[in-house]
């Protein structure tokens, strides 16, 4: 038996031993009758693109998933403690590749599948339309919520790097870490709420929500990656200046951290959030100008991102100890060199929100209007509908985000929800209902227990971010001001 070529680039070959062999395969999309946004049914764009080099890929998945998330890692470390983070980090890493590897599989079936949705839908359309339509329903619930808390979540970023950069900070006595610090500046100018912050943000975001693909946003993606890796090296410049400091100590002596149950569980899924993204990696797949090359884009992704949050998560970590924040940037030195970082993070969070805004507003629009994204006739009335589609998006995040200014518990809640369904546990569902007879007993074993184990993570990490989140309320300031 040969093992199709595509799976074989780069690392692939660690994981063919779970996936069944495709050569020959012929497999029929499945028929049956439903709206585009209940069924698996798949829609050609009339439009021919150039599509994406798998480089470019590789960059777009890491300018969505590189960002937030790496900003909150060194204190998901600190919460977990070195040793459980590591084994953490190491589990997570390859379940991500595993889990892209498999949407990339199971994608290959069929060229025409432009979504996650679309995906679930036509895997589960082998077991029949009872089956088909509650797994797309499911799947479009849980991403477009996760896909909506991510926009949410890079508003709350620019609020705080706009802030750290902006807002002149008024001396209250030492900073609550509980509640979190907003972020300012010693040279600071202005003195606005947070909310005020916001509808700033709002208005940064506003000019580059009207992209309507993936393929228009691929500078948009090298910028992406390159504003948030200036802001990496900044941190890690930082953090070793910190750790061989003479003060490097007081971060550490005379004081120890309690853990609680609550305390790691927060920290492990606040370190999962950034590994989220799965999400887009069918729709990104559509989009690409050679499929077969997608694994590859997983591959040098994932292992880019991977050696990143290691050195992030634990240096930051050890070089601000028991003082640790997130996001990290909040633990420079307020200097020019920190103003720097956050303004490159400002840009960064910029166009991995124009991303996710991207697909959550083409989503909800060909549900709506089917077809009139596609119709060059009507371009007047396709522009003025984006831009309500997306002004409400915006809107929307904007209201969680006032709500729930949590950083670090934002991060919990969405990764809960999010990346444990539809980057660990649903792309083993699909995998198992596409080729359960062609499994054999290993591979069987092997993806339930992954699904066990991610509906477990789930559970638990939803009820410990709701119970931290309930804590601050009462011991924080979250009320709405101008």
């Amino acid at each position: 038996r040969a093992h199709d070529v595509r799976l074989q680039p780069l690392l692939g070959q660690v994981f063919c031993f779970l996936l069944p062999f495709r050569s020959g395969r012929s497999t029929p999309e499945p028929d049956f009758e439903s709206s585009p946004l209940l069924s698996g049914q798949v829609q050609e764009h009339d439009k021919p693109r150039k599509g994406l080099h798998w480089v470019s890929t590789a960059s777009l998945i890491v300018a969505n998933m590189l960002g937030a998330g790496v900003l909150g890692l060194p204190n998901a470390v600190l919460l977990m403690d070195f040793p459980v983070a590591a084994v953490i980090v190491t589990v997570v890493t390859l379940a991500s590749v595993y889990g892209g590897v498999l949407l990339g599989y199971l994608q290959s079936a069929v060229d025409s599948i432009q979504s996650y949705p679309q995906l679930a839908g036509y895997v589960g359309g082998h077991r029949g339309p009872a089956v088909a339509r509650p797994l797309r329903l499911f799947v479009q619930i849980i991403m477009y919520t996760y896909v909506l808390g991510t926009c949410t979540i890079y508003l709350v970023t620019m609020r705080i790097s706009l802030m750290s950069i902006f807002q002149k900070c008024v001396d209250d006595g030492p900073a609550d870490l509980t509640c979190g610090q907003p972020g300012c500046s010693d040279n600071g100018k202005a003195d606005y709420h947070t909310t005020v912050w916001l509808f700033i943000t709002a208005a940064c975001v506003f000019p580059l929500i009207h992209f309507r693909n993936l393929e228009d946003t691929a500078v948009v993606s090298y910028t992406g990656v390159l504003t948030i890796a200036v802001v990496n090296v900044i941190i890690l410049v930082e953090c070793i200046r910190a750790s061989v400091s003479s003060d490097h100590s007081e971060h550490w002596d005379n004081r120890s951290l309690d853990r609680t149950y609550n305390d790691v569980i927060n920290g492990a899924t606040q370190l999962i959030f950034a590994y989220g993204g799965h999400v887009l990696f069918p729709s990104m797949m559509h989009e690409m100008r050679d499929k077969k090359d997608f694994s590859k884009s997983v591959y040098l992704s994932q292992s880019f991102m991977a050696a990143n949050y290691c050195i992030i998560g634990f240096l930051g970590a050890y070089a601000f100890g028991y003082d640790t924040q997130a996001p990290i940037l909040l633990n420079l030195d307020d200097n020019p060199l920190r103003a720097f970082a956050n303004a490159c993070l400002v840009l960064h969070v910029l166009m991995a929100y124009c991303i996710n805004s991207t697909v959550l507003v083409q989503a909800a629009f060909k549900w709506l209007w089917p077809g009139l994204l596609e119709d060059a006739h009507r371009s007047k009335d396709r522009i003025v509908r984006w831009a309500l589609l997306a002004v409400g998006v915006l809107a929307c995040a904007m209201l969680i985000a006032t709500l729930i200014p949590f950083f670090g518990n934002l991060m919990n809640v969405y990764a809960s929800l999010g990346i444990f369904s539809l980057s660990f546990a649903v792309p083993s569902l699909l995998f198992l209902l596409m080729d359960w007879e062609k499994c054999g007993p290993a591979r069987q074993v092997f993806n339930v227990v992954l699904i066990v184990l991610a509906v477990v993570g789930c559970a638990l990490g939803v009820e410990s971010a709701i119970v931290d989140i309930q804590h601050k309320w009462k011991v924080c300031d979250y009320s709405i001001k101008f």
